[in-house]
């Protein structure tokens, strides 16, 4: 294995996901424990308890999986690498041959996750508007969101940009 110039691990924090989830999760059981305690315990208890008693387990493994999900990067003698785990797909990467540009940038909002962007191509971004980008030989795009600085992303890249 070549030695790596550079890793990042970013964690995915879906913080407007987990309230999301968390609401719908309160007002379910909410629901059942207001209409049990109200004694009706006709057809709509029913359901809300059974819908509840299903959802719970799922949207509280969501919640739990969603809190896993990070973007790791690196930078090596080999090329670069990116790979969101836990997902199962092994991690892409590019090698030095394949890139034909690589520059630190500062990008306007894209969104978060996986997703293609135009001015980008395929965009893998944790938070914020700072980037990895790469323009291949065979014109296809990549964007790699960084947290980190400018200065330590160009000290990375820099013996690769010279090849």
């Amino acid at each position: 294995m070549k030695p790596i110039v550079f890793q990042e691990e970013q964690k995915f924090r879906p913080v407007w996901m987990v309230v999301i989830l968390i609401l719908i999760e309160v007002i379910l059981v909410g629901d059942l424990t207001i209409s049990i305690l109200n004694g009706k315990t006709f057809g709509p208890v029913e359901l809300i308890f059974n819908l509840s008693m299903t959802l719970f387990p799922a949207i509280m493994l969501l919640v739990i999986y969603a809190c896993n999900v990070r973007l790791v990067s690196r930078i090596s003698e080999e090329g670069v690498s990116f790979a969101w785990l836990p997902f199962p797909k092994k991690a892409k990467t590019i090698s030095w041959q394949e890139i034909k540009s690589i520059q630190f940038t500062t990008y306007s909002f894209v969104g978060y996750g996986w997703r293609f962007s135009s001015k980008y191509g395929t965009v893998n971004n944790v938070s914020g508007n700072k980037g990895i980008a790469l323009e291949l030989n065979n014109g296809s795009k990549f964007l790699i969101g960084t947290q980190k600085s400018a200065d330590l992303i160009n000290t990375a890249i820099e013996p690769f940009n010279h090849r």
